[in-house]
């Protein structure tokens, strides 16, 4: 199969591709005392193992993640899971990502360096929940949460703005060439919500009724 397998009791599972060259290796607290080992392919392993008292923990898969993704930390809270709902880059190529809880928006930096923004309070609102959505702009990344608020962070100023078009909820957000949103208003329609007079000047009908979760524009906008 031109894959040589084999375990130690303080390293774990060893795997080395004859073809490529390559040595991986699963850390011996991931696998314990491994009984059996095969390897399907590159990046597919099963082994059959024991804990360290004898106890037999049945059979593992193990999917090797291919060179070509990159891997991005997410901090979280203590007993949080990492749940992101948005991603969006910005002009700087810098990437932002939309969560739930209480801190609900990392920015990754060039280098895979994240870190926590902080989210003005707006105590009108009592839960907004999660944000999921991201949209980037030349300058700024618009902000949607699941309902009643949108914010427009200004890259420049490093400033939250608060819009309210009328819309409860904000998973769908997409931007025209103009710069104006379009977004899904509460009376089963498509608003075109004009950001520089802060009003919603269109909207567009759609049937049968259901809710929208995502909107694309067209290059003919």
């Amino acid at each position: 199969s031109g894959f040589l397998s084999w375990a130690t009791r303080d390293k774990g599972i060893y795997v080395y591709d004859q073809r490529e060259e390559k040595l991986s290796n699963i850390p011996w607290q991931y696998c314990q005392l491994v009984k059996v080992i095969l390897c399907q392919n590159k990046n597919l392993l099963w082994f059959a193992n024991n804990s360290m008292t004898g106890a037999a923990l049945g059979l593992n898969r193990v999917v090797f993640t291919p060179d070509y993704f990159t891997y991005y930390n997410i901090p979280v809270e203590k007993n949080d899971i990492a749940t992101v709902y948005s991603i969006t880059k910005d002009k700087y190529d810098r990437l932002w990502a939309g969560m739930r809880g209480r801190n609900s928006l990392i920015l990754i930096d060039s280098g895979r360096k994240a870190k926590k923004i902080k989210i003005p309070v707006f105590s009108s609102i009592d839960d907004p929940g999660a944000v999921r959505s991201l949209t980037a702009t030349s300058d700024g990344i618009w902000i949607g949460y699941f309902k009643d608020l949108l914010l427009f962070y200004d890259l420049s100023s490093d400033k939250f703005l608060r819009h309210q078009p009328g819309s409860k909820y904000f998973r769908p957000v997409a931007t025209n060439k103009e710069g104006n949103l379009f977004l899904w208003m509460p009376d089963s329609t498509i608003g075109l919500y004009n950001t520089e007079f802060r009003k919603t000047e269109k909207k567009y009908n759609y049937r049968p009724f259901a809710p929208v979760y995502k909107l694309l524009i067209d290059e003919n906008d």
